[in-house]
C-alpha cells in the first residue's frame, strides 16, 4: 500500500468515526434549536396577533372619544343656550312680578281716587244742601 491510500484510508475512517458523529450531533442540536426558534417565532406571530387586536381598538376608543368630546362640546354650547334662556326667563319673570306689584298700586289709586270722588260728591251735595 501506498503512503498516499494509507492517508486516504486513515482520513475517511477519522471522518466516519469522529467527524461525522460530531456533525451529526451538531446538526441534531441545530435542529432542536429550530424547533426552539419555531416556538418563540410562534410566540411572536401570537403577541403581533395582540398587538393588532390593541391596535384596532385603541384607534376604536380614540375614534369613540373623538365622537363623545365632540357630543361634549356641543352639549356645552346647548348648555349655554338654554342658561342664556333662563336669564332671559328669570328677566321675564321679575319684569312680571314688577308688574303685579305696579298693576295692585294701580288698582288701590283708582279706590283711592273712587273714594275721593265720592267723598268730592258727597261734599258737593252738602255745599248744594247748605246753599240752599
Amino acid at each position: 500500500m501506498d503512503e498516499r491510500s494509507l492517508t486516504i484510508e486513515a482520513l475517511a475512517r477519522f471522518h466516519r468515526d469522529v467527524i461525522l458523529p460530531e456533525f451529526t450531533r451538531i446538526a441534531s442540536r441545530f435542529d432542536r434549536v429550530d424547533e426552539r426558534f419555531g416556538d418563540v417565532l410562534s410566540h411572536f406571530d401570537g403577541i403581533y396577533k395582540r398587538f393588532d387586536r390593541v391596535d384596532s381598538e385603541l384607534a376604536a376608543l380614540t375614534a369613540r372619544i373623538i365622537r363623545l368630546e365632540d357630543r361634549v362640546t356641543a352639549l356645552e354650547a346647548r348648555m349655554t343656550a338654554v342658561e342664556n334662556r333662563l336669564a332671559a326667563v328669570e328677566e321675564l319673570l321679575q319684569v312680571k312680578a314688577d308688574l303685579a306689584r305696579v298693576d295692585q298700586r294701580v288698582a288701590d289709586l283708582e279706590r283711592r281716587d273712587e273714594n275721593l270722588e265720592r267723598r268730592l260728591d258727597d261734599l258737593h251735595r252738602r255745599v248744594d244742601d247748605l246753599d240752599k
